[in-house]
C-alpha cells in the first residue's frame, strides 16, 4: 500500500476482517505475501486443516493396558476397565481388596489381571450371581454302614448311629458300643445279667423279675392278675423287688403260718383312753365309755347332768363331776333349815376386805368399798398419789406432798400461803430484807435482790447483812485518777487532788481558795466555794 508515497508491506495476518488462513491454523506474514500452517495434530488438505486420527495412524504411544482415543489436534490414553491411571501407567485394580466385588454369600472373590470373579466355597456350587448348598447326603454312599448322613452348610457329618462309635476322626466306620463292659454308663440290667447285641443290649433278668429289654422290672406276685389266694386268711400280700411277703392284719399275730386275734385287752396298758373299758373282738377292740361320760371322737368325755336332771331344788345350784353331779347352795348362801339363805360376808370382813375398806353385805353377796384418796376393789385398797396426775392439785408456785389417803401443797420460798394460792412475799417491807445499809433491796418474785451501791462491792453474802457490801478502793484502779493528780479514796467514794504546783489549778484559784482535779469532768473543782469551773 502507498504511504507517504512509499509502498509499505500489508501484514494479511494482522487484519481484523477477512483472516486469510483456515481454522486450526497460524497465520505467518511474509514481504508481500503470508502462509499458512496447520497446528500440531493437524495436516493440510490444501483448502483446510483436517485432524489427524492418530489412534487410526498409528501414531500414538500408550501404556499396557490402554485404549487409544483420538480428539481434536491430540489423541488420549485411556487405561482399560479393570486398570487405574497411576502417572504414565495403567496399573490393575484389585476389585477384591477394594471392596468393588459384589461376590455371593459362601463365596469368595479372586482377583485377576483387569478382572476378577467369585469361587464359591468347597460344598457349594452355583455362579457369580448364587452359591447353593451341595446336599452331599444325596448319594447314599457318602458315609459308612451304621452311620446316618446329615448335611450341613458347605459340608456333612456321618453321626453313628446308636449303639455304635467312632473313636477316629478319619476312620470310615462305626464301631458296635458294648454297653455292658462300659462303667461309664451305670449298672445296666440291675436284677438280671446284661447281654451286648450289635447296636444295643438286652437284659437276662433274675427270678421274680421281666424284662423290657433293657431293663428288669419287679413281678408283682400281689396283683389281681395273678393267685388272689396266695397269702392265708387275715393277711395282706406285699409285694417286695423279686419276690412278696405275707403280713397279718392289725390286731392279728403269726402263729406258724397261721395270722392269730390279738386280745388288746390283755395288754399291761389299756389300749382305750380313760374313762372307757377295752372289749375285744375279732382283730381288733371296743372301748365303750362307762357310765356317765359319752363318746366324743376318740374319747370319753363327762355327760353334764345339770344340763338334763331336775333332782336339785331351785334354790339350789347343780354342780358337775366327773361322771356325776352335785346340789349346792349358791355362792353367797349356806344350807339352814331346808334351804338356801343368804351368808352374812361382813361379819367376818377383815378376812374378806382390805384393812382399809369398808363392807357392804347383799343379798347373797357383799362388796368392799376403798376410802376417799385409795383405789381398788375393795380387798385391795392403794393410795392415789395424788401428785403423780398429769395437771398437779397444788398452785404452780408450791410443792405437792403425798400422804396417805391425801396430799399437801406447800408454797415455795418466797411465797406466802393465801387459800390454795400461793402469793408473792414482798422481803423488802420487812427490815429492807436485811440488806446493808449501803444496798437497795429489789423485790423479786419470787424472793428478793440487794444490790450495793455504786462505790461498794457485794461479798459472798450478796448485799445481805452487815458484812453484804464492802467498800471499793477505787484508787487501786490505774484509770481512776489522771495525769498528775492524787486519788484519795473515802468510803462509798473516792477524789483526785492536784498537787500544788499544777498549773491548771493554779490558774483558777483566786483569792487564795483551794481546788482539786476532777478526772471525769476534767476541771477543777472548788473545796471551799460551792460553784464548779
Amino acid at each position: 500500500m502507498l504511504v507517504n508515497n512509499t509502498c509499505m508491506d500489508i501484514d494479511e495476518c494482522a487484519l481484523v476482517e477477512g483472516q486469510p488462513c483456515p481454522q486450526h491454523a497460524n497465520c505467518f506474514n511474509t514481504e508481500g505475501s503470508y502462509f499458512c500452517n496447520c497446528w500440531d495434530g493437524y495436516q493440510d488438505n490444501e483448502t483446510n486443516c483436517m485432524d489427524i486420527n492418530e489412534c487410526e495412524t498409528g501414531n500414538f504411544t500408550c501404556p499396557n493396558n490402554s485404549t487409544c482415543k483420538n480428539k481434536d489436534g491430540g489423541y488420549l490414553c485411556l487405561c482399560n476397565a479393570g486398570f487405574v491411571a497411576n502417572n504414565s501407567l495403567c496399573l490393575d485394580i484389585d476389585e477384591c481388596a477394594a471392596g468393588l466385588a459384589l461376590c455371593p454369600n459362601s463365596s469368595d472373590c479372586q482377583n485377576t489381571i483387569g478382572s476378577f470373579f467369585c469361587e464359591c466355597w468347597d460344598g457349594y456350587a452355583g455362579n457369580a450371581s448364587h452359591c447353593e448348598d451341595i446336599n452331599e447326603c444325596l448319594d447314599n454312599a457318602t458315609c459308612p454302614q451304621h452311620s446316618t448322613c446329615v448335611n450341613t452348610p458347605g459340608t456333612f457329618l456321618c453321626p453313628c448311629d446308636v449303639g455304635f462309635y467312632n473313636n477316629d476322626t478319619h476312620s470310615t466306620y462305626c464301631r458296635d458300643i458294648d454297653e455292658c463292659s462300659k462303667p461309664d454308663l451305670g449298672p445296666l440290667c440291675t436284677n438280671g445279667t446284661c447281654i451286648n447285641t450289635a447296636g444295643s443290649f438286652y437284659c437276662d433278668c433274675n427270678a421274680g423279675f421281666r424284662s423290657n429289654v433293657t431293663m428288669c422290672f419287679d413281678i408283682d406276685e400281689c396283683s389281681e392278675s395273678h393267685n388272689k389266694s396266695v397269702c392265708q386268711p387275715y393277711s395282706t400280700c406285699t409285694n417286695i423287688p423279686g419276690s412278696f411277703e405275707c403280713k397279718c392284719y392289725l390286731g392279728f399275730q403269726l402263729n406258724g403260718r397261721v395270722c392269730e386275734d390279738i386280745d388288746e385287752c390283755q395288754a399291761k396298758q389299756s389300749p382305750c383312753t380313760e374313762n372307757s373299758k377295752c372289749v375285744n373282738t375279732v382283730g381288733s377292740f371296743l372301748c365303750p365309755c362307762v357310765s356317765g361320760f359319752k363318746t366324743l371322737g376318740a374319747i370319753c368325755v363327762d355327760i353334764n347332768e345339770c344340763l338334763f336332771t331336775n333332782s336339785c331344788r331351785p334354790d339350789q345350784v347343780c354342780r358337775n363331776l366327773p361322771g356325776s353331779y352335785q346340789c349346792s347352795c349358791p355362792v353367797g348362801y349356806h344350807e339352814e333349815n331346808g334351804t338356801c339363805t343368804d351368808t352374812n360376808e361382813c361379819q367376818n370382813a377383815t378376812t374378806l376386805c382390805h384393812a382399809l375398806a369398808r363392807c357392804w353385805n347383799t343379798v347373797g353377796s357383799f362388796s368392799c368399798t376403798c376410802p376417799l384418796g385409795y383405789s381398788g376393789d375393795g380387798t385391795v385398797c392403794k393410795d392415789i398419789n395424788e401428785c403423780s396426775a398429769t395437771i398437779s392439785p397444788c398452785h404452780r408456785q408450791a410443792r405437792c406432798f403425798n400422804t396417805p389417803g391425801s396430799y399437801i401443797c406447800v408454797c415455795s420460798p418466797g411465797f406466802l400461803a393465801l387459800g390454795r394460792m400461793c402469793v408473792d412475799r414482798d422481803e423488802c417491807q420487812q427490815n429492807r430484807g436485811g440488806c446493808h445499809p449501803a444496798a437497795t433491796c429489789y423485790n423479786l418474785v419470787p424472793g428478793f435482790q440487794c444490790q450495793c451501791a455504786s462505790g461498794w462491792e457485794p461479798t459472798s453474802q450478796n448485799g445481805i447483812g452487815a458484812y453484804g457490801c464492802i467498800d471499793q478502793n477505787e484508787c487501786l484502779s490505774t484509770g481512776a485518777c489522771s495525769g498528775k493528780t492524787t486519788c484519795t479514796n473515802s468510803i462509798g467514794s473516792f477524789s483526785c487532788t492536784c498537787p500544788d504546783d499544777n498549773t491548771n489549778c493554779q490558774r483558777l484559784s483566786l483569792n487564795g481558795q483551794a481546788f482539786i482535779y476532777n478526772p471525769t469532768e476534767m476541771f477543777c473543782l472548788c473545796l471551799i466555794c460551792r460553784f464548779c469551773f
